[in-house]
């Protein structure tokens, strides 16, 4: 296997800004960029198991989401290598673990209007316990405008 850059996916509005990031620095370094969209019951407030329909339509939610982005990475750049995955785990952990054999892993920062800016829960662990560099993106300011014009659904999961 190649170098790959990997990209945390949230399906946010602002999602697309370290979608944009990584696929830039997968095209500078010639690597395999790799879409990935952690979900895990802990992470929207669920102490237990998912009863066997909810896990299943977050299973297709979070397939549907990568699917989504990887045609917009290839709709935008046709000549980059791209693959998506959906995982259940937590993101800081799937993605430390993906960080073991990645050249780089690129996620976003804060975008709540008190916290803007700021690298996130998500970016904190990463920079702890990711095996490779890690770059944190900062959206622009978004209005309304710009949440209801984004291809990508609204999610809870950060990713």
């Amino acid at each position: 296997m190649g170098p790959f850059v990997v990209v945390g996916f949230g399906g946010t509005p602002t999602s697309d800004v370290p979608l944009r990031v990584a696929m830039t620095e997968a095209r500078l370094r010639g690597a395999e960029l790799v879409v990935v969209y952690a979900y895990d019951w802990a992470e929207v407030g669920v102490g237990m198991p998912a009863p066997c329909g909810l896990a299943d339509g977050a299973r297709a939610l979070a397939e549907a989401v990568v699917a989504a982005a990887v045609a917009d990475v290839r709709s935008a750049d046709p000549a980059l290598c791209v693959r998506g995955e959906a995982v259940l785990g937590r993101p800081a952990d799937v993605l430390a673990e993906l960080s073991r054999g990645a050249a780089l892993i690129v996620v976003g920062s804060g975008t709540h209007p008190r916290w803007a800016g700021r690298p996130t829960l998500l970016a904190h662990r990463l920079l702890r316990r990711a095996s490779c560099p890690v770059l944190v993106t900062v959206p622009p300011a978004i209005s309304s405008s710009a949440v209801a014009r984004s291809p990508f659904p609204r999610t809870t999961s950060p990713a």
